[in-house]
């Protein structure tokens, strides 16, 4: 956010979202609330971490003096903010993120659903980190067999609602963690009347059959290599498929979870992969569900989260220390930028849905 910036819609959004009487309660649940009277209190410094993910140019007693503008008590010097921060740790902001992230499109929230389904969208990310000996014990570094890579890396995984790019399910680990492996608990944050799209490197049978345990539905991109036989034409040109667990259960027909393949080709020559063919799997297998010509649309709005990570308040995939706040302990960094995304996502404008791309006809 820019300085010039008025700050009030910002702070009016955050109070309404986190309001005092929640942050007490979270303090008391986790036992974080302060024993004795501070020049910051728990409760001051819990909304000051959730402030800085919204001003996320400004130093830290600016941050301060905007939640706090009708004192004239001088700012407390730095050593007192970083003290603070130690003292509230991990917990209440780990358990007030998982309160407050949550959809927050309605009806009238335009690009938010189709036909009736809450869009939502699964993607990583990678993130460099201040190069200390914290952060590379945690975290690790990326590199290769010659050598390790300059500065230690996290990988975040997120569950969006694409209407609103409202946050709802977060996971960092190391850099070197899989995304399939991260996915699975944010998987089981969807519910009934979700549709999820997700790109084609969570593709694969237990993470699309755990999806459909949910109740949700399921709109994803295949990978050049998957085997995807059709048993059956559609008449919009789509064709129904079996996705397997193994190649010995497929060769046997077995255990198979049948879904539907939509196969199209863009004509776009600004645009990557012109005239190439694409295939989304979806477990939609009525033409009347998802037209195969909605299909490519509807799979664009996961656009919606990666425009969401481009709009994080750090730059060239760096998180600053400024803006995450590292404490000391194990997986103590990051808790800062988690914590702060409601907050921004609460004071963000509703987003329009993406405009219909020219497509070409589906394959028959």
């Amino acid at each position: 956010m820019c300085m010039a910036t008025d700050p009030t819609p910002f702070l009016r959004g955050l109070y309404h979202l986190i309001p005092p009487d929640r942050i007490a309660h979270i303090l008391d649940v986790t036992g974080r609330q302060s024993r004795r009277v501070r020049r910051i209190p728990a409760d001051a410094t819990a909304r000051l971490v959730v402030a800085l993910g919204l001003f996320a140019d400004l130093p830290v007693p600016q941050v301060w003096r905007r939640l706090h503008p009708g004192t004239d008590d001088p700012d407390p010097v730095s050593s007192a903010f970083c003290q603070a921060r130690d003292r509230l740790g991990v917990p209440p902001l780990r358990r007030l993120f998982e309160e407050v992230a949550r959809p927050m499109g309605t009806h009238q929230t335009v690009g938010a659903g189709y036909r009736g389904w809450r869009l939502m969208g699964l993607d990583g990310t990678t993130l460099d980190l201040p190069d200390t000996p914290d952060n590379a014990r945690v975290f690790g570094r990326p590199g290769t067999a010659r050598a390790a890579g300059a500065f230690p890396q996290l990988r975040l995984l997120a569950l969006c609602e694409l209407g609103t790019r409202a946050i709802c399910g977060l996971s960092i680990k190391p850099g070197r963690r899989g995304e399939q492996v991260m996915a699975g608990p944010l998987v089981d944050r969807l519910g009934p009347g979700m549709l999820l799209l997700w790109d084609r490197g969570f593709f694969g049978y237990p993470l699309a059959e755990r999806v459909l345990r949910t109740g949700a539905h399921l709109l994803a991109r295949v990978p050049a290599h998957a085997i995807l036989t059709p048993t059956r034409r559609l008449p919009d040109g789509s064709y129904l498929a079996a996705l397997y667990p193994s190649p010995a259960d497929r060769a046997a027909g077995r255990r198979g979870l049948e879904v539907r393949v939509i196969e199209y080709t863009h004509d776009d020559p600004g645009r990557p992969g012109c005239g190439a063919r694409t295939r989304l799997l979806t477990d939609l297998l009525s033409p009347d569900d998802l037209p195969a010509a909605d299909a490519p649309v509807v799979y664009h709005e996961r656009w919606e989260q990666e425009k969401n990570q481009a709009d994080c308040p750090s730059s060239r995939g760096w998180v600053s220390a400024r803006r995450t706040g590292y404490h000391r302990g194990d997986g103590a960094a990051g808790t800062g930028r988690v914590v702060s995304r409601p907050a921004r996502r609460r004071t963000r404008r509703t987003r329009m849905s993406a405009p219909a791309r020219r497509l070409a006809p589906p394959r028959a």
